[in-house]
């Protein structure tokens, strides 16, 4: 009897084993790729350690790009695949590119244990992202960065603009990103909600370790809503594996309120996103597929036409409107004919609204609206800059 326990108990502690070995060979296969020429570590005003990657144009001073991330990645949202992506357009085209890595993403280091389960989306508008475009500009001596947002990066940018004045912005860029979710309902998902919450390290790790099976398995879900066939064919998963991420709980969780009903509103309640889209002051290009299930045609042309700024532009691609492929939420980032169709409007839309000249400083905002740049200097002084020459793949 004590027999069949003994080899019953090895039997469940080999299969147990198994998955773990699993991933950390995908971890010896998938080494994380930099391409980045500096990255530079800072810390906030709350402690956390965070990363900005940075890519150069060669032989000049360009203007600075900021790339904020959506719900499920990280700075790689933007580098991949690397050599089609579109820092390297921008960066090739004359630009200063900054890819960010938030606290909503696992190379962030927190201060303390547990703080990882608490960060917040408003954690996100009024810590981390104040602090990384002070750091831009106190790096490149540019008054104003152009801002680039897939998705919830995107939907910073909004928030960010009516809190902060769009203190600090030239321009924004926005691929996918829901002006709120008026008339748009997500179905509900307790289970995995409750998994998120409870076992979110297990969560992520499988949610990493489905990356490979993307180069011959293609899910069809409202949780991955992309269009396979749009996806540019150097896509691989040794791309997907490190910049998928599962959200952080409350992050996560809020996100999903928004989408299920709940106002959009953010800060206590103090800032009504959804009900103050129309005062937007940043020059906006919001671009748009029109398989995107939580971007509707009737919701986003109603979204900007209300916007009193005139500087606008909206971008809604599908076959039906000359485009090579109808488009979905998340391929709008790599798509196949993604430099001719998304990555050049958005090159063209930051020539047209030029940061101006370095060395001079931000205009105050408005009071009323509070200041990002109060905001960040706050932020703590320890700047650590990892000079390293970006990496050439053949």
């Amino acid at each position: 009897m004590l027999q069949l326990l003994i080899i019953l108990v090895l039997a469940i502690a080999l299969i147990a084993l198994i998955p773990v070995a699993y991933f950390y060979y995908l971890l010896r296969r998938y080494k994380e790729p930099s391409h980045a020429q500096e990255i530079h570590s800072f810390t906030t005003e709350d402690g956390w350690k965070l990363r900005l990657h940075r890519r150069k144009p060669e032989g000049i001073v360009g203007e600075p790009v900021f790339f904020m991330h959506s719900l499920s990645s990280n700075h790689l949202n933007f580098e991949i695949p690397y050599g089609h992506s579109l820092v390297d357009f921008l960066a090739k085209n004359g630009y200063d590119c900054w890819t960010f890595d938030s606290r909503a993403c696992r190379g962030a280091v927190p201060p303390k244990r547990g703080a990882r389960m608490k960060s917040t989306v408003e954690d996100l508008l009024t810590k981390d992202i104040p602090a990384a475009l002070h750091h831009i500009r106190s790096t490149t001596g540019h008054a104003r960065v152009h801002w680039v947002g897939h998705s919830m990066g995107g939907m910073l940018l909004y928030a960010y603009d009516l809190k902060y004045n769009g203190e600090g912005i030239a321009s924004g860029s926005t691929l996918g990103s829901p002006p709120g979710f008026k008339g748009f309902r997500l179905k509900p998902r307790p289970t995995l909600i409750w998994l998120n919450r409870h076992a979110h390290r297990l969560m992520d790790r499988s949610f990493q370790a489905l990356a490979p099976f993307f180069d011959f398995w293609r899910p069809v879900s409202s949780l991955v809503p992309i269009n396979w066939d749009n996806v540019h064919p150097k896509l691989r998963a040794k791309h997907l594996f490190h910049a998928a991420e599962m959200p952080l709980p409350i992050i996560g969780e809020q996100m999903y309120g928004w989408a299920s009903g709940k106002p959009w509103t953010m800060c206590d309640g103090t800032l009504e996103i959804d009900k103050r889209l129309h005062q937007l002051k940043t020059p906006l290009l919001a671009i748009f597929g029109n398989l995107d299930p939580f971007n509707s045609l009737a919701r986003v042309n109603a979204f900007f036409n209300a916007i009193e700024n005139p500087d606008k532009k909206m971008i809604y691609l599908s076959r039906a409107n000359g485009n090579s492929a109808n488009y979905n939420h998340i391929d709008l980032a790599f798509a196949r004919e993604g430099e001719r169709e998304v990555f050049q409007p958005i090159l063209q839309w930051i020539q047209e609204h030029p940061a101006g000249l370095a060395n001079r400083k931000p205009k105050a905002a408005t009071k009323s609206r509070g200041s990002a740049k109060a905001a960040a200097k706050k932020q703590s002084a320890r700047t650590v800059i990892e000079k390293k020459p970006a990496s050439r793949k053949k």
